[in-house]
């Protein structure tokens, strides 16, 4: 099993100094044995035995610097040749995780399966480096029939992975996998999501029914599901987002949900600073645009941004003065696991390792809820609705509201309030 690691950042061996990289280079061997372990499992006969409860969450890096926390020796290499070495790293093990009652007994576990990739993969234009699609179907397949063989008997997607696996179709509709429940998390999500609206509304005193909600991202299979849930929810005003290209399934989604009538507008990502989120009081951000897209000039005078990009479209260095004013508050999108222990992680929630985001936190919920088939394709308001019934009888949750993986303050949130303009 790969040892947990910190974050860390790149560095140059000699700001490092010799004693850490020589602990690094350890780390690193040691995390390399552990791959190669996995590799050679593959080869052994199949098991088709199922372990009660067991479940995987497959998932890639969120960006590079994450492939420093179980290769440290890397972060003093230059980025092209760690794009490379990645590249030809197969799937492993990356951790386990486990829920536990409230005496104490674990009634679930599993364990998380790394493809040792980022976006710089993906968007990488050199084919040295580059990572297709296809390659990513490849890993996928590979880090399914690995947990397989571990036992597992639901598979949860995360990050870039539903996408490109088709939302979960190309996992789901191989005779080969027939044997298990797959999720791409995403009805988890939009409920989530939708929960978060509703709660910062209530707790900022924002009125829905009058203030513009935009949906950055809408033309996407996680933007289409949480505009249609929050439509279907009545007396929204709802505002859809996304690249010119995507135009025309914005407009058919906004027939769809029946905003045309309401006088609701649809617009384009790149009209963004010309002022059209100026209007809207809360931003859902939904999107798999690479780095910031949301900047201050974009922004009214007092807005709410619920960021569940991946990788992340907002920046707490661009919008860090508009913050400290009150002005913006940026919440992330996360669930809360009662009992989950997360034995591998990104810093996601430092000392609450039973904060998930909302696609690991809808695989727990299946392996709570054994009658829950598999979550693939579209996601539909009556889906929202079951999920969110399911959450409530798991006892699963929002998490506390925090922003950038850091927790908000009573004191940043009654200014916020304070400073709060409604249109």
């Amino acid at each position: 099993m790969i040892r947990v690691m910190k974050i860390r950042e790149r560095s140059t061996w000699q700001e490092a100094g010799l004693l850490t990289v020589v602990v690094d280079a350890l780390s690193t061997a040691w995390n390399l044995m552990s791959v190669f372990i996995d590799g050679l499992v593959l080869l052994l006969p199949k098991r088709t035995a199922r372990r009660q409860r067991e479940v995987a969450f497959i998932f890639h890096s969120p960006n590079e610097y994450h492939l420093f926390t179980p290769f440290p020796l890397l972060r003093y290499l230059p980025q092209p040749w760690v794009l490379w070495f990645t590249k030809h790293l197969p799937p492993c093990r990356l951790g386990e995780f486990n829920r536990k009652d409230e005496k104490g007994k674990i009634i679930g576990r599993g364990r998380m399966y790394g493809c040792l990739v980022c976006p710089e993969h993906f968007f990488a234009t050199d084919p040295a480096y580059a990572v297709s699609i296809d390659e990513v179907v490849a890993l996928v397949k590979r880090a399914a029939r690995l947990a397989r063989w571990w036992g597992a008997h639901t598979v949860g997607l995360g990050a870039y992975l539903p996408t490109m696996m088709n939302q979960g179709r190309l996992l789901a509709d191989d005779p080969e996998f027939r044997d298990l429940r797959i999720t791409t998390g995403h009805q988890c999500t939009v409920a989530v999501v939708k929960q978060y609206l509703y709660k910062l509304a209530r707790d900022l005193g924002i009125d829905l029914t009058r203030e513009q909600v935009a949906v950055v991202g809408a033309a996407g299979t996680t933007g289409r599901a949480v505009a249609r849930a929050l439509a279907a929810a009545n007396g929204l005003n709802l505002l859809l987002v996304d690249l010119p290209k995507k135009r025309e399934k914005l407009t058919a989604l906004a027939e769809e949900c029946e905003l045309s009538s309401s006088g609701r507008i649809v617009h384009s990502v790149n009209e963004l600073s010309s002022g059209v989120l100026k209007s809207a009081s809360v931003v859902i951000v939904l999107t798999t645009a690479l780095g910031s897209i949301i900047n201050p000039e974009d922004l009214g005078p007092s807005t709410v941004i619920i960021d569940d990009s991946k990788p992340r479209n907002t920046n707490p260095e661009t919008l860090g003065e508009l913050i400290a004013d009150g002005r913006v508050l940026v919440v992330d999108v996360l669930a809360e696991v009662p009992g989950l222990n997360i034995g591998f992680h990104y810093d996601l929630a430092p000392g609450r390792p039973w904060v998930t985001y909302t696609c690991g936190a809808d695989l727990q919920l299946r392996s709570m809820s054994p009658g829950m088939g598999s979550c693939v394709g579209d996601v539909t308001p009556t889906d929202v609705r079951g999920v969110e019934a399911a959450m409530a009888r798991a006892s699963i949750g929002l998490a506390p509201l925090t922003s950038f993986s850091r927790l908000v303050t009573r004191e940043e949130v009654n200014r916020f309030r304070q400073r709060r303009v409604a249109p």
